[in-house]
């Protein structure tokens, strides 16, 4: 479980910085807020049409 946790983070640091540089930072954190955002409306459409449910 923490290799799960830990192994994204670490491959994903060496690109965010490339990122943070390239990009304006306000535009990055507007598009994760979006992605966040999206992927919260998918799990509550998933509920509300009863194709996802807790196990």
């Amino acid at each position: 479980m923490g290799l799960a946790q830990f192994l994204p983070m670490m491959l994903l640091v060496f690109v965010s910085g490339h990122v943070v540089d390239r990009f304006d930072r306000w535009r990055i954190a507007s598009v994760c807020q979006e992605l966040s955002a999206l992927g919260a409306l998918a799990f509550a459409g998933g509920s509300f049409n009863h194709t996802m449910t807790p196990r």
